[in-house]
């Protein structure tokens, strides 16, 4: 596994084709609990230092260096507003024509994306 971001402040290259995104470090720490506790293997797991940041991150991570990203999830806060921070999270998804849950928990597949 591969867990860039806070201890490295460095997102330069993945080693995994799945791919975690995260809004903040503290969401960062919680997907690498759950990665570690599930133990699913080879997943790079990058935060965004900021939800200001977070398109910026993705696209630089589903770009940068490393095996073809086939697995892609993306961690939001949503202590604000969670309708906001769903539908912000909707919209990047289909800014980078990835598919696009209809909410929150939910799974998008796309049938086989090559």
């Amino acid at each position: 596994m591969s867990f860039e971001g806070a201890e490295t402040r460095t997102l330069r290259s993945r080693h995994h084709r799945s791919l975690i995104v995260t809004e903040g470090d503290d969401d960062r720490s919680f997907a690498i609990a759950i990665v570690q506790m599930d133990g699913l293997p080879g997943v790079d797991c990058w935060d965004a230092r900021g939800g200001t940041n977070l398109r910026s991150t993705v696209i630089a991570a589903l770009q940068a260096p490393g095996p073809r990203v086939e697995r892609f999830g993306l961690i939001r806060d949503a202590e604000g507003d969670a309708d906001a921070a769903i539908q912000s999270a909707r919209d990047l998804l289909r800014d980078i024509e990835w598919p696009c849950p209809e909410g929150a928990f939910e799974v998008a597949s796309d049938g086989g994306r090559k």
